[in-house]
């Protein structure tokens, strides 16, 4: 090794898990599937060819050419959407917050990150296709964590209040944030092309889901990045499965309690609790028995429903269009949505993924 490099464990950046993660070490093996050398894509490949349905396919290609009917759309993503269609192609997935100006600078790491993999299995596999993704967290209500960007060490907000799916707000206000920016950024070439991107982004867009597509379209777009949002009732009707079985049986619970109790020594980011509450948000009840909610910020109190009711539970449609997955499904509705054979994502969004 090289004078001037160091090792993950020395870097500190690393916590003992990754660490042990990355050595392959033995004791932390029942925490994932397969580790992801090139080798272990062919079984990877071979399996979800065998698990995902053609119909799901059509849905998804279907749904993202609806999603990007308002934007200019490149002939290298518009051929990765055609793509998803035949049963060889697969996807390779990464996912963010729709942070302003796109935020910290690992979303552009882990798109391009993303994008590179998707050369190399092509390379490795070319039997296959590889469809680069970027998962737009739509249904995130963190307004706080996403309002903001940095620029030259200082902190430009937007000014925005809303609850609900940030991917829904509307994009009011963010002319004041992009003059704010181009003030600090000053009259050179890069920075009024930058303040251009801004503006065609953002302006004209009719919700942050909208401006964060076109924004990471402009950037990507030319390398067949397909950008999904999974705030669609067409791409939730593929996960009704997974929301019967949680009404039900509060799966995710005793799914994620077992994997915590194989992370003994290691730190746990994400401990389960007992829920009375289903795991999906409900936005809105459309059914007669919408008074037995009580609505809160953050959850809902089940009152006097009983969701293990077969009558309730053979109407989850209802929740397609008015519901939004919590963390802990959110493999789950990938695994729905597209067929994906891997999903990159940061350190800590990993240790969640294990939990």
């Amino acid at each position: 090794m090289p004078d001037d490099c160091s090792t993950y464990a020395h870097s500190s950046f690393f916590s003992p898990l990754i660490q042990d993660y990355l050595q392959e070490k033995e004791q932390i093996k029942p925490l994932y599937h397969r580790f992801p050398t090139l080798e272990n894509f062919k079984a990877q490949l071979d399996e979800k060819a065998a698990n995902y349905p053609a119909q799901f396919r059509e849905i998804l290609a279907n749904t993202l050419k609806a999603q990007y009917r308002e934007i200019t759309t490149t002939a290298e993503t518009s051929h990765h959407i055609d793509l998803l269609r035949k049963s060889n192609t697969f996807t390779i997935t990464t996912g963010h917050q729709l942070n302003i100006g796109t935020g910290p600078l690992y979303f552009i790491y882990k798109i391009i990150s993303t994008i590179n993999l998707c050369k190399q299995l092509q390379e490795a596999y070319p039997d296959n296709h590889f469809v680069p993704v970027y998962w737009m967290a739509t249904e995130d209500h963190d307004l706080e964590e996403i309002n903001h960007l940095y620029v030259k060490n200082k902190k430009v907000v937007w000014d925005k209040t809303g609850t609900g799916p940030v991917g829904r707000l509307d994009t009011d206000g963010m002319e004041k944030v992009i003059d704010e920016v181009a003030l600090l950024l000053g009259q050179s070439e890069p920075a009024q092309e930058l303040i251009e991107l801004f503006k065609s982004a953002y302006i004209n867009a009719a919700t942050l889901a909208e401006a964060t597509r076109k924004l990471a379209n402009a950037l990507f777009g030319n390398y067949g990045l397909v950008i999904v949002d999974g705030d669609s009732r067409e791409l939730k009707s593929l996960f009704t499965p997974y929301i019967q079985a949680e009404l039900e049986t509060q799966f995710s619970f005793t799914e994620v309690q077992a994997t915590v109790s194989c992370m003994k020594g290691y730190k746990i980011q994400v401990n389960p609790r007992a829920i009375k509450q289903s795991i999906c948000f409900i936005l809105k009840m459309t059914c007669a028995n919408a008074s037995c909610l009580r609505i809160c910020v953050t959850r809902f109190y089940i009152q006097t429903w009983n969701f293990r009711n077969p009558k309730y539970c053979s109407s989850c449609k209802i929740f397609q269009s008015d519901s939004v997955q919590m963390y802990y499904l959110g493999p789950c509705t990938r695994k729905s949505f597209y067929p994906i054979c891997v999903t990159l994502v940061a350190v800590g969004n990993l240790l969640i993924g294990w939990n």
